[in-house]
């Protein structure tokens, strides 16, 4: 059975795959295609709609077969298809995503901020995730960490903490961070 969340994710859906809902379906079709490998649209199902990829025909597979990832992944793509004057907060932004899509989901979330006049706040612990940033979004992005002598958390904008300029003239900022670089660089 759906739960409320999931039957809001098949609304969406359902909406936004329909062609005269543009230019947020033009979006979502290209985001679907460019992150999932496939577009996921809906089928009338019992007494509601279902979210599905459609192999062949009415052949389909539900989202909900295909694991817990993909309706997290996909409630966010369809949100960020119409996200003009939105602020998103994404908490661990590499969660539910596989490792080989995550750069095409930051790139959608850097054109969609840059383009839509939306703001967004993600958090990770994957260096991975950092590897992916652009120029831009590395100016805006902020490392928290815990103080060693007091430890309380602070934060710092990334590309202020000293020596990171030229520590990137040598490494990349996934491995600076996964190393331990940054937490002792603050």
């Amino acid at each position: 059975f759906p739960t409320r969340r999931s039957s809001d994710l098949f609304s969406k859906i359902d909406r936004i795959s329909t062609k005269e809902f543009r230019p947020a379906n033009e979006k979502y079709v290209k985001a679907c295609h460019n992150i999932f490998g496939y577009e996921i649209s809906t089928l009338a199902k019992g007494n509601g709609k279902q979210a599905v990829y459609f192999i062949q025909n009415l052949e389909h597979i539900s989202i909900t077969e295909m694991g817990d990832g993909l309706p997290n992944i996909l409630g966010l793509v369809t949100d960020l298809c119409i996200a003009e004057d939105r602020i998103f907060i994404i908490e661990e932004i590499e969660n539910g995503i596989h490792p080989t899509r995550l750069h095409l989901l930051i790139q959608m979330i850097e054109q969609i901020a840059s383009e839509e006049s939306a703001q967004v706040i993600a958090t990770t612990h994957a260096p991975l995730a950092l590897a992916f940033l652009d120029e831009e979004s590395r100016e805006h992005a902020i490392y928290c960490y815990r103080d060693r002598d007091t430890a309380l958390s602070e934060a710092a904008i990334l590309m202020e903490i000293p020596h990171i300029v030229e520590a990137l003239e040598v490494d990349t900022l996934d491995r600076l961070l996964a190393t331990g670089w940054m937490e002792h660089a603050t």
